[in-house]
């Protein structure tokens, strides 16, 4: 298993061997294809940009999402409180059952206060912004001194009108982080550090692949749809039959 920079959906595919991760004996193909690009992505943001540290409280947005389940497990393995945000009620409910206990949502009446509520320090230290900007004047209630924004997603529009002042109020700092346009030795040394650091942990039962559910190749365009109708949690897995002789 391992990152590519896009032509996933294929039979085939040419990856440079610095990038490929070896598949723990606990894994299928599926759970294996669900984790390279969330728990990388996931890895990369929290602990080596956003230096996550224990005792710490995490705000994670889409948590529902497959970086957002990844997120979750990293933050807790980690030592971190992680708050969740997700706008969908079945979903915050399916994440609760699952262990992770503080799932909110942003579009709630009092959502800073329930973000401060959440957390022991009565605030976030990091967090990992999949929406942009548009969220902001959220993180302006809620980020704590020296506190960290991990930007690595703009589903909320690349524009939004704020007022940036509680940056430096907070001394907080943003930094912008995206896999794909990386350079082949960033991407290589991104995949070692995961496999020395996380790897293990999914054979230990304490990281795990969060599959929502899984098509066939030629219904790539169904598993588009799902995804664009926001329905998964987790990652939505494209499956190959084997070739026949």
């Amino acid at each position: 298993m391992g990152i590519l920079g896009g032509g996933g959906h294929a039979e085939l595919v040419v990856a440079d061997h610095r990038v490929c991760i070896p598949v723990p004996g606990c894994l299928d193909w599926v759970q294996a294809a669900a984790i390279p690009e969330a728990f990388l992505t996931a890895f990369d943001a929290l602990l080596l940009q956003g230096g996550l540290r224990a005792g710490e409280a995490c705000l994670i947005q889409a948590a529902a999402s497959g970086v957002g389940t990844a997120a979750l497990q990293i933050a807790s393995l980690a030592g971190a409180a992680a708050v969740g945000l997700c706008r969908t009620s079945v979903k915050r409910e399916r994440l609760r059952d699952e262990g992770h206990e503080r799932i909110l949502d942003p579009a709630g009446d009092d959502v800073a206060g329930e973000i401060r509520r959440a957390t022991a320090a009565g605030g976030i230290n990091l967090v990992l912004d999949l929406v942009g900007p548009s969220a902001w004047s959220l993180y302006a209630k809620v980020l704590r001194e020296r506190g960290r924004i991990v930007l690595i997603g703009l589903l909320g529009g690349p524009r939004a009108e704020v007022n940036a002042s509680f940056l430096l109020g907070r001394r907080a700092t943003v930094t912008g982080s995206v896999l794909r346009s990386r350079s082949i030795d960033e991407k290589a040394a991104l995949t070692r550090a995961f496999t020395d650091r996380l790897l293990p942990r999914f054979e230990e039962g304490r990281l795990s692949a969060r599959v929502d559910r899984t098509f066939g190749l030629a219904q790539v365009a169904d598993a588009h749809a799902v995804m664009e109708r926001n329905e998964n949690i987790g990652k939505i897995v494209l499956t190959i039959e084997p070739r026949r002789s």
